[in-house]
Protein backbone atom coordinates (compact mmCIF):
# COMPACT_ATOMS: atom_id res chain seq x y z
CA UNK A 1 0.00 0.00 0.00
CA UNK A 2 1.35 3.41 -0.96
CA UNK A 3 0.49 6.72 0.72
CA UNK A 4 -1.67 9.22 -1.17
CA UNK A 5 0.09 10.83 -4.15
CA UNK A 6 -2.32 13.69 -4.92
CA UNK A 7 0.46 16.14 -5.88
CA UNK A 8 2.00 13.59 -8.21
CA UNK A 9 -1.37 12.92 -9.80
CA UNK A 10 -1.81 16.65 -10.47
CA UNK A 11 1.56 16.82 -12.24
CA UNK A 12 0.81 13.69 -14.25
CA UNK A 13 -2.57 15.11 -15.26
CA UNK A 14 -0.93 18.35 -16.41
CA UNK A 15 1.67 16.43 -18.42
CA UNK A 16 -1.10 14.34 -19.96
CA UNK A 17 -2.96 17.50 -21.02
CA UNK A 18 0.22 19.04 -22.46
CA UNK A 19 0.97 15.94 -24.53
CA UNK A 20 -2.65 15.83 -25.70
CA UNK A 21 -2.28 19.46 -26.80
CA UNK A 22 0.78 18.47 -28.86
CA UNK A 23 -1.17 15.79 -30.70
CA UNK A 24 -4.07 18.16 -31.24
CA UNK A 25 -1.72 20.80 -32.65
CA UNK A 26 -0.21 18.23 -35.04
CA UNK A 27 -3.70 17.31 -36.18
CA UNK A 28 -4.60 20.97 -36.70
CA UNK A 29 -1.38 21.53 -38.64
CA UNK A 30 -2.01 18.60 -40.97
CA UNK A 31 -5.61 19.68 -41.55
CA UNK A 32 -4.54 23.32 -42.09
CA UNK A 33 -1.96 22.55 -44.76
CA UNK A 34 -4.31 20.22 -46.55
CA UNK A 35 -7.10 22.81 -46.60
CA UNK A 36 -4.99 25.92 -47.27
CA UNK A 37 -2.34 24.53 -49.61
CA UNK A 38 -4.08 21.37 -50.85
CA UNK A 39 -1.06 19.20 -50.03
CA UNK A 40 -1.14 15.43 -49.54
CA UNK A 41 -1.31 13.93 -46.04
CA UNK A 42 2.40 12.89 -45.95
CA UNK A 43 3.53 16.36 -47.12
CA UNK A 44 1.22 18.08 -44.61
CA UNK A 45 2.42 15.88 -41.75
CA UNK A 46 6.08 16.42 -42.66
CA UNK A 47 5.64 20.19 -42.86
CA UNK A 48 3.80 20.24 -39.52
CA UNK A 49 6.51 18.21 -37.75
CA UNK A 50 9.45 20.26 -39.04
CA UNK A 51 7.57 23.48 -38.22
CA UNK A 52 6.75 22.46 -34.64
CA UNK A 53 10.24 21.09 -34.02
CA UNK A 54 11.82 24.27 -35.52
CA UNK A 55 14.61 22.21 -37.12
CA UNK A 56 14.85 24.62 -40.05
CA UNK A 57 14.49 22.31 -43.05
CA UNK A 58 13.23 23.79 -46.34
CA UNK A 59 9.55 23.94 -47.14
CA UNK A 60 7.99 20.97 -48.93
CA UNK A 61 6.33 23.25 -51.48
CA UNK A 62 6.21 26.99 -51.94
CA UNK A 63 3.84 28.51 -49.37
CA UNK A 64 1.07 30.92 -50.24
CA UNK A 65 0.56 34.06 -48.07
CA UNK A 66 -2.25 32.33 -46.07
CA UNK A 67 0.04 29.29 -45.68
CA UNK A 68 2.84 31.45 -44.31
CA UNK A 69 0.49 33.09 -41.82
CA UNK A 70 -0.74 29.66 -40.74
CA UNK A 71 2.86 28.47 -40.36
CA UNK A 72 3.72 31.45 -38.13
CA UNK A 73 0.72 30.73 -35.90
CA UNK A 74 1.69 27.07 -35.78
CA UNK A 75 5.21 28.00 -34.63
CA UNK A 76 3.91 30.34 -31.91
CA UNK A 77 1.49 27.78 -30.52
CA UNK A 78 4.06 25.01 -30.93
CA UNK A 79 6.70 26.85 -28.89
CA UNK A 80 4.14 27.63 -26.17
CA UNK A 81 2.99 24.03 -25.91
CA UNK A 82 6.60 22.79 -25.99
CA UNK A 83 7.38 24.99 -22.98
CA UNK A 84 4.27 23.63 -21.27
CA UNK A 85 5.42 20.04 -21.86
CA UNK A 86 8.94 20.84 -20.67
CA UNK A 87 7.65 22.52 -17.52
CA UNK A 88 5.38 19.57 -16.71
CA UNK A 89 8.23 17.11 -17.22
CA UNK A 90 10.55 19.11 -14.97
CA UNK A 91 7.85 19.23 -12.30
CA UNK A 92 7.42 15.48 -12.64
CA UNK A 93 11.14 14.80 -12.29
CA UNK A 94 11.64 17.21 -9.38
CA UNK A 95 8.41 16.32 -7.58
CA UNK A 96 8.92 15.12 -4.02
CA UNK A 97 6.26 12.50 -4.58
CA UNK A 98 8.09 11.20 -7.64
CA UNK A 99 11.37 10.94 -5.77
CA UNK A 100 9.57 9.31 -2.86
CA UNK A 101 7.89 6.81 -5.18
CA UNK A 102 11.21 5.92 -6.80
CA UNK A 103 12.88 5.52 -3.40
CA UNK A 104 10.10 3.20 -2.27
CA UNK A 105 10.45 1.10 -5.38
CA UNK A 106 14.17 0.83 -4.70
CA UNK A 107 13.32 -0.13 -1.12
CA UNK A 108 10.98 -2.86 -2.38
CA UNK A 109 13.82 -4.21 -4.49
CA UNK A 110 16.19 -3.95 -1.53
CA UNK A 111 13.75 -5.82 0.72
CA UNK A 112 13.35 -8.55 -1.88
CA UNK A 113 17.10 -9.18 -1.66
CA UNK A 114 17.32 -9.18 2.15
CA UNK A 115 18.12 -12.39 4.02
CA UNK A 116 18.28 -13.17 7.77
CA UNK A 117 16.84 -9.77 8.66
CA UNK A 118 14.45 -8.63 11.37
CA UNK A 119 10.96 -7.29 10.73
CA UNK A 120 9.96 -4.45 13.07
CA UNK A 121 6.18 -4.01 13.12
CA UNK A 122 5.33 -0.51 14.34
CA UNK A 123 7.41 2.65 14.41
CA UNK A 124 6.15 4.39 17.51
CA UNK A 125 8.30 5.36 20.47
CA UNK A 126 9.35 1.79 21.18
CA UNK A 127 9.76 0.89 17.52
CA UNK A 128 12.14 3.83 17.06
CA UNK A 129 14.33 2.66 19.92
CA UNK A 130 14.31 -0.91 18.61
CA UNK A 131 15.42 0.27 15.16
CA UNK A 132 18.08 2.54 16.67
CA UNK A 133 19.49 -0.40 18.60
CA UNK A 134 19.51 -2.61 15.50
CA UNK A 135 21.25 0.14 13.50
CA UNK A 136 23.95 0.48 16.15
CA UNK A 137 24.68 -3.23 15.81
CA UNK A 138 24.45 -3.17 11.99
CA UNK A 139 21.66 -5.74 12.10
CA UNK A 140 19.62 -5.73 8.85
CA UNK A 141 15.99 -4.86 9.47
CA UNK A 142 12.86 -3.62 7.75
CA UNK A 143 9.92 -1.68 9.19
CA UNK A 144 6.16 -1.93 8.67
CA UNK A 145 4.02 0.97 9.85
CA UNK A 146 0.55 2.34 9.10
CA UNK A 147 1.22 5.97 10.04
CA UNK A 148 2.18 8.02 6.94
CA UNK A 149 3.80 10.70 9.13
CA UNK A 150 6.59 8.26 10.05
CA UNK A 151 7.60 7.46 6.48
CA UNK A 152 9.67 10.60 5.94
CA UNK A 153 11.85 9.83 8.95
CA UNK A 154 12.40 6.26 7.76
CA UNK A 155 13.34 7.53 4.30
CA UNK A 156 15.83 10.00 5.77
CA UNK A 157 17.41 7.22 7.84
CA UNK A 158 17.60 4.95 4.82
CA UNK A 159 15.65 2.23 6.62
CA UNK A 160 13.71 -0.06 4.26
CA UNK A 161 10.00 0.02 5.06
CA UNK A 162 6.55 -0.92 3.87
CA UNK A 163 3.59 1.37 4.49
CA UNK A 164 0.93 -1.08 5.54
CA UNK A 165 -0.64 -3.27 8.22
CA UNK A 166 1.80 -5.96 9.36
CA UNK A 167 -1.08 -8.28 10.32
CA UNK A 168 -1.85 -8.61 6.60
CA UNK A 169 -0.28 -11.68 5.01
CA UNK A 170 0.52 -9.78 1.83
CA UNK A 171 2.43 -7.08 3.73
CA UNK A 172 4.39 -9.69 5.68
CA UNK A 173 5.35 -11.42 2.44
CA UNK A 174 6.51 -8.09 0.99
CA UNK A 175 8.62 -7.67 4.13
CA UNK A 176 10.34 -10.96 3.29
CA UNK A 177 8.99 -13.02 6.17
CA UNK A 178 9.97 -16.23 4.38
CA UNK A 179 13.63 -15.16 4.58
CA UNK A 180 13.57 -13.26 7.91
CA UNK A 181 15.47 -14.23 11.04
CA UNK A 182 12.91 -12.78 13.42
CA UNK A 183 9.96 -10.47 13.92
CA UNK A 184 9.47 -7.78 16.57
CA UNK A 185 5.85 -6.74 17.15
CA UNK A 186 5.77 -3.29 18.75
CA UNK A 187 2.56 -1.84 17.31
CA UNK A 188 0.47 0.65 19.26
CA UNK A 189 -1.95 -1.80 20.88
CA UNK A 190 -1.93 -5.32 22.28
CA UNK A 191 -4.72 -6.30 19.88
CA UNK A 192 -2.63 -5.21 16.88
CA UNK A 193 0.38 -7.10 18.16
CA UNK A 194 -1.71 -10.23 18.75
CA UNK A 195 -2.98 -10.20 15.16
CA UNK A 196 0.55 -9.58 13.87
CA UNK A 197 1.89 -12.54 15.85
CA UNK A 198 -0.94 -14.79 14.66
CA UNK A 199 -0.33 -13.90 11.02
CA UNK A 200 3.43 -14.24 11.28
CA UNK A 201 3.27 -17.56 13.09
CA UNK A 202 0.89 -18.96 10.48
CA UNK A 203 3.29 -18.00 7.69
CA UNK A 204 6.49 -19.02 9.49
CA UNK A 205 6.10 -21.65 12.24
CA UNK A 206 9.86 -21.53 12.94
CA UNK A 207 10.22 -17.74 13.12
CA UNK A 208 11.55 -16.11 16.29
CA UNK A 209 8.88 -13.62 17.41
CA UNK A 210 9.24 -11.03 20.19
CA UNK A 211 6.18 -8.99 21.06
CA UNK A 212 5.35 -6.00 23.23
CA UNK A 213 2.52 -6.14 25.76
CA UNK A 214 0.97 -3.64 28.14
CA UNK A 215 -0.81 -5.94 30.61
CA UNK A 216 -0.55 -9.55 31.90
CA UNK A 217 -3.69 -10.71 30.07
CA UNK A 218 -2.24 -9.56 26.77
CA UNK A 219 1.02 -11.33 27.58
CA UNK A 220 -0.76 -14.67 27.92
CA UNK A 221 -2.66 -14.11 24.69
CA UNK A 222 0.48 -13.16 22.79
CA UNK A 223 2.24 -16.29 24.01
CA UNK A 224 -0.78 -18.36 22.99
CA UNK A 225 -0.76 -16.64 19.58
CA UNK A 226 2.79 -17.83 19.00
CA UNK A 227 5.23 -15.28 20.40
CA UNK A 228 8.52 -16.72 21.69
CA UNK A 229 9.06 -13.84 24.08
CA UNK A 230 6.73 -11.12 25.36
CA UNK A 231 8.15 -7.95 26.86
CA UNK A 232 6.28 -5.30 28.85
CA UNK A 233 7.96 -1.87 28.62
CA UNK A 234 6.20 -0.80 31.81
CA UNK A 235 7.42 -3.77 33.84
CA UNK A 236 10.90 -3.56 32.37
CA UNK A 237 11.03 0.20 32.90
CA UNK A 238 9.90 -0.12 36.52
CA UNK A 239 12.61 -2.69 37.19
CA UNK A 240 15.24 -0.48 35.61
CA UNK A 241 14.14 2.50 37.69
CA UNK A 242 14.35 0.44 40.88
CA UNK A 243 17.75 -0.94 39.85
CA UNK A 244 19.03 2.54 38.99
CA UNK A 245 18.15 3.64 42.51
CA UNK A 246 19.54 0.59 44.34
CA UNK A 247 22.31 -0.59 41.98
CA UNK A 248 23.41 2.47 39.98
CA UNK A 249 26.82 1.09 39.01
CA UNK A 250 25.34 -2.15 37.69
CA UNK A 251 22.84 -0.22 35.60
CA UNK A 252 25.58 2.06 34.30
CA UNK A 253 27.61 -0.97 33.24
CA UNK A 254 24.63 -2.52 31.45
CA UNK A 255 23.89 0.78 29.71
CA UNK A 256 27.44 0.90 28.38
CA UNK A 257 27.36 -2.75 27.35
CA UNK A 258 23.94 -2.77 25.72
CA UNK A 259 23.21 0.78 24.61
CA UNK A 260 26.47 2.72 24.34
CA UNK A 261 26.69 4.57 21.03
CA UNK A 262 30.40 3.91 20.75
CA UNK A 263 29.89 0.23 21.58
CA UNK A 264 33.34 0.01 23.25
CA UNK A 265 31.87 -2.71 25.45
CA UNK A 266 29.07 -5.03 24.46
CA UNK A 267 27.26 -8.26 25.18
CA UNK A 268 27.07 -10.90 22.48
CA UNK A 269 25.65 -14.37 21.87
CA UNK A 270 27.67 -16.86 19.84
CA UNK A 271 26.34 -20.20 18.64
CA UNK A 272 28.78 -23.12 18.80
CA UNK A 273 28.64 -25.09 15.55
CA UNK A 274 29.66 -28.70 14.93
CA UNK A 275 33.09 -27.96 13.46
CA UNK A 276 34.06 -25.31 16.02
CA UNK A 277 37.44 -25.89 17.73
CA UNK A 278 35.66 -25.24 21.04
CA UNK A 279 33.51 -28.39 20.81
CA UNK A 280 34.36 -31.00 23.45
CA UNK A 281 36.59 -28.68 25.45
CA UNK A 282 35.96 -27.27 28.90
CA UNK A 283 35.90 -23.52 29.42
CA UNK A 284 39.27 -23.76 31.15
CA UNK A 285 40.86 -25.71 28.28
CA UNK A 286 39.16 -23.82 25.45
CA UNK A 287 41.44 -20.80 25.72
CA UNK A 288 38.52 -18.47 25.03
CA UNK A 289 39.84 -15.86 27.43
CA UNK A 290 43.35 -16.00 26.02
CA UNK A 291 42.36 -16.22 22.34
CA UNK A 292 39.58 -13.63 22.31
CA UNK A 293 39.74 -11.64 25.54
CA UNK A 294 36.02 -11.96 26.36
CA UNK A 295 34.43 -13.15 29.56
CA UNK A 296 31.78 -15.88 29.34
CA UNK A 297 28.99 -14.86 31.71
CA UNK A 298 26.48 -17.58 30.80
CA UNK A 299 25.91 -20.57 28.55
CA UNK A 300 22.55 -21.60 27.17
CA UNK A 301 23.03 -25.27 26.54
CA UNK A 302 21.57 -27.12 23.56
CA UNK A 303 18.81 -28.61 25.76
CA UNK A 304 17.65 -25.13 26.80
CA UNK A 305 19.30 -25.04 30.23
CA UNK A 306 20.74 -21.63 31.08
CA UNK A 307 23.93 -21.85 33.16
CA UNK A 308 24.92 -18.53 34.71
CA UNK A 309 28.56 -17.93 35.62
CA UNK A 310 29.53 -21.37 34.30
CA UNK A 311 32.35 -23.16 36.16
CA UNK A 312 35.69 -23.76 34.39
CA UNK A 313 34.99 -27.50 33.95
CA UNK A 314 31.82 -26.86 31.89
CA UNK A 315 32.11 -28.79 28.61
CA UNK A 316 31.20 -26.89 25.44
CA UNK A 317 28.90 -28.82 23.09
CA UNK A 318 27.50 -28.17 19.61
CA UNK A 319 24.35 -26.06 19.81
CA UNK A 320 25.45 -24.25 22.97
CA UNK A 321 25.06 -20.48 22.99
CA UNK A 322 27.90 -18.62 24.66
CA UNK A 323 26.89 -15.32 26.23
CA UNK A 324 29.91 -13.09 26.64
CA UNK A 325 30.93 -9.55 27.50
CA UNK A 326 33.86 -7.72 25.99
CA UNK A 327 34.99 -5.21 23.42
CA UNK A 328 33.42 -5.43 19.98
CA UNK A 329 36.66 -6.64 18.40
CA UNK A 330 37.02 -9.31 21.08
CA UNK A 331 33.47 -10.49 20.60
CA UNK A 332 34.08 -10.83 16.87
CA UNK A 333 36.95 -13.19 17.67
CA UNK A 334 34.64 -15.27 19.87
CA UNK A 335 32.08 -15.49 17.07
CA UNK A 336 34.76 -16.78 14.71
CA UNK A 337 35.83 -19.37 17.29
CA UNK A 338 32.27 -20.53 17.97
CA UNK A 339 31.20 -20.41 14.35
CA UNK A 340 28.14 -18.16 14.23
CA UNK A 341 26.65 -15.05 15.80
CA UNK A 342 23.13 -15.53 17.14
CA UNK A 343 21.87 -11.97 16.61
CA UNK A 344 24.38 -9.82 14.71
Amino acid sequence: MEPPKSALLVVLKELELALAAVFCLVAVGVAGYRLIEGWSFPDSLYMTVITLSTVGFSEVHKLSPPGRLFTMLLIVFGVGIALWVATAMVQLVLSRDTRSLLRRRRMRNEISRMRDHFIVCGYGRIGREVCASLRRRNVPHVVADTDPSNLGELEDLGTPFIHGDASDDGVLKMLGIERARGLIAVAGSDADNTFIVLSARALRPDLVIVARSTNPDAERKLMAAGANRVMSPYVFGARRIAAAATQPNVVEFLDVAMQGDEMSLALEEALVVENSPLVGRTLADSGIRQRSGVVIVAIKQADGTLVSNPPPDTVISPGDILIAVGAVVELEKLVRLAGKAVIA
